[in-house]
């Protein structure tokens, strides 16, 4: 059974974890993550159309589709990917967790979840129209907003203080750890790529089939990234909580509620 650490933890640490963690919850989160693969998949669905002129669109009426499509895909992505947090933080907790309880739970939060986004938007446009410093900060610092309204249950603005509070004075250890999810996905899909192009100058495959493999490798990489970008990111949030209000002596130990913060 996976057991939350009780001190704070250095990055070697924070990804031990992290992995001990993605190994414990992987097979008891297939069901969000086979929802996540269908809902990468749907933006294939209309590859049809990227390569059509707007003009084009509106004259075939290909509008509507498209503009329900692009909802559904953004509510699916607020909607699988909170879910995915709260069911991973019950698992961390050794508390009974499903995906229908953690979907329930984040289909009430998703009008907060929307406001946060708009807000995460427009932090990320004034942090890189003033200065780049800002605007990488607040990745970081974003990286953790989401995450922390599903799993404190807070609100837009109490999430947004909660995860500049966190990341304030553990910056550049938080942002290292982000890295190693980011390195990994990269690195995927670099060696699928590879592999994809040997195999088609070996087998003379068509443009179709090349594409095809591209489609598969790209979502491949999707369904490993969230799984181990969300373990780190959930050991992490706890490790800076440890950092922040785990008061420690040689009698006694502040012991930290993540489900109330």
């Amino acid at each position: 059974m996976w057991q939350l650490p009780q001190q704070s933890l250095t990055m070697k640490e924070v990804l031990a974890q992290s992995n001990s963690l993605f190994k414990h919850a992987f097979i008891k989160m297939r069901v969000l993550l086979t929802a996540f693969l269908v809902l990468l998949a749907i933006p294939y669905l209309a590859m049809p159309y990227i390569d059509i002129p707007v003009g084009e669109i509106i004259k075939a009426h290909h509008v509507l589709p498209i503009t329900a499509v692009s909802i559904i895909y953004l509510l699916g992505v607020f909607l699988i990917y909170g879910a995915f947090y709260h069911q991973l933080n019950l698992i961390m907790q050794n508390q009974p967790a499903n995906a229908r309880h953690s979907l329930l739970f984040v289909l009430k939060k998703l009008p907060i979840l929307m406001i946060a986004f708009v807000f995460a938007v427009i932090a990320n446009f004034v942090g890189y129209t003033l200065f780049l410093l800002p605007g990488i900060y607040l990745i970081v610092v974003i990286t953790l907003y989401y995450p922390l309204i599903v799993i404190d249950d807070l609100g837009p603005i109490a999430g947004a203080k909660e995860a500049l509070h966190l990341i304030w004075g553990n910056w550049w250890r938080t942002a290292l750890v982000f890295l190693v999810p980011l390195l990994i996905s990269m690195g995927l899909m670099f060696v699928g790529a590879i592999i994809a192009i040997l195999l088609g100058a070996i087998f003379h495959f068509p443009a179709p089939i090349m594409n095809l493999l591209y489609t598969y490798l790209q979502l491949f990489v999707g369904v490993v990234y969230l799984p181990v970008s969300a373990a780190i990111i959930s050991v992490q949030i706890y490790n800076l909580k440890l950092r922040k209000f785990a008061v420690l002596s040689n009698d006694t130990q502040t012991k930290i509620h993540l489900v109330n913060g």
